[in-house]
């Protein structure tokens, strides 16, 4: 009973975690450009020097967090000092002093800055809390449950990363973001507290470090297996962030939906999408974890490239068969990736004798950023091109090209890297076995 109970406080967290990036990634850009009235573009280009930095810094917040662990014990603190942080900046981000920012300029500028604030803040509260999931357990299976909760309550806050700004919307709200940005940081603070009741027991780092005189960083990289799994979440980063990123247009221009129906087309996805977990963690099982998502990536990207297209406008039902029902369930293979990078974390302590999750996960969120930065200016130069500021005959067409084959092309090429990852069911079992013996000296 204790150990579920630290589960779901544990995977509380990604409530708030997954609530700001839904919200960020689907209104912001949105926001900026259609009500602030900068052109998508430059939006784009903001968003993304804003996560470039962001990534640069993921990967020193990850070894801080190691080291911070080392030395107290846990990363709470960590988790805690970042959300308060997160909160703030993000009600800054949707309430910008308007009287004082003229011209576009100005507010080009006003959302440089708090983005790089904002981002910056969202990597302290995000990168410890990730790590913490190697603090609870040194088990596998046990790991891949806390994660399998996390992964549920992500998908909560994404239901209310779109519910909630959703709301305001369909009552046109005049402050419809605003009111939105401090009902989500809210949140943030809720859900970093309860996670705080329950936080990972004390434990210092015992291990011996394998000086080999590189930099902690090359050493993660010359770990080849870390190092293909990585290009593939970056691939697939970039195919869903295009597809958050233009969802709100393609919904409303191409397919002529109303607010309530995109909603529902956007929670009823959440929800098959969470369902769809426990099917792929079984497959997973079954066939092995690469095998598994090879299968998932290269179905989404196939699928994507002819559904989206061919979508008829005005028809909900479709769009609920099809992109939320059927891209729901594909989409739940993602989910394993950050399963496979806890293996991949093993197989660094049986090869340096340290046990580094907080390093790992500031790498895997700095390869994510990295893609997100690119897909964002990509989406801002597909929206330009799409001509959805001053639509055109040929808009409808080309949202749902960039919306279907450009954002099933970075699906399918994640599913193509991942057949080169090296690290099978048995060669883990072997590294497993290794560690379990030191474990027990």
């Amino acid at each position: 009973m204790r150990r579920l109970v630290e589960k779901i406080l544990y995977g509380s967290v990604e409530t708030g975690v997954s609530a700001v990036e839904f919200f960020i990634r689907l209104h912001l850009l949105v926001y900026y450009s259609k009500d602030l009235g900068l052109a998508p573009a430059w939006v784009g280009v903001a968003l993304s020097i804003a996560i470039l930095w962001d990534a640069a810094v993921d990967p020193w917040i990850g070894r801080l967090s190691d080291e911070f662990k080392n030395k107290k014990g846990t990363r709470i603190h960590l988790v805690l000092a970042g959300a308060i942080a997160t909160a703030l900046t993000l009600f800054a981000l949707y309430h910008p002093p308007l009287p004082s920012l003229p011209s576009a300029g100005s507010k080009w500028l006003y959302l440089l800055v708090m983005s790089l604030i904002f981002n910056t803040s969202h990597t302290l509260f995000s990168i410890p809390y990730s790590a913490m999931v190697g603090d609870y357990t040194r088990d596998r299976d046990e790991r891949s449950r806390f994660i399998a909760w996390r992964l549920v309550f992500a998908n909560v806050g994404g239901v209310l990363g779109i519910a909630i700004p959703g709301y305001f919307l369909t009552h046109s709200d005049s402050n419809a973001y605003g009111s939105s940005s401090w009902i989500v940081a809210m949140i943030v603070l809720a859900v970093a507290f309860l996670g705080s009741l329950a936080p990972p027991p004390l434990r210092k780092e015992t291990a011996i470090a394998v000086h080999t005189g590189r930099h902690p960083l090359l050493q993660a990289f010359s770990n080849r297996a870390f190092a293909v799994l990585l290009l593939a979440n970056l691939v697939m980063n970039v195919a869903l962030t295009l597809n958050s990123s233009m969802a709100l247009y393609y919904y409303r221009m191409r397919l002529a939906l109303s607010e309530g129906e995109i909603q529902n087309v956007l929670l009823l996805f959440l929800l098959i999408f969470s369902l769809s977990i426990p099917l792929w963690i079984l497959v997973g099982k079954k066939i092995g974890r690469k095998a598994t998502l090879i299968l998932g990536a290269v179905l989404i990207g196939v699928t994507n490239c002819f559904i989206y297209p061919l979508l008829p406008s005005g028809n909900a039902q479709a769009a609920y068969l099809w992109a939320s029902g059927l891209g729901g369930l594909l989409v739940g293979c993602a989910v394993l990736l950050e399963s496979v990078l806890t293996d991949v974390i093993d197989y660094d302590h049986f090869l340096f004798n340290q046990e580094r999750f907080g390093l790992y996960f500031g790498v895997w969120k700095f390869s994510a950023k990295l893609s997100r930065a690119f897909a964002v200016l990509l989406a801002g130069l597909y929206l330009d091109w799409a001509n959805v500021t001053f639509p055109d005959p040929d808009t409808n067409s080309r949202l749902g090209l960039a919306f279907g084959p450009g954002v099933g092309f970075f699906f399918v090429l994640a599913g193509l890297i991942l057949f080169a990852y090296p690290l099978n069911e048995k060669k883990y079992a072997e590294v497993k076995a290794a560690l379990d013996g030191e474990l027990k000296k």
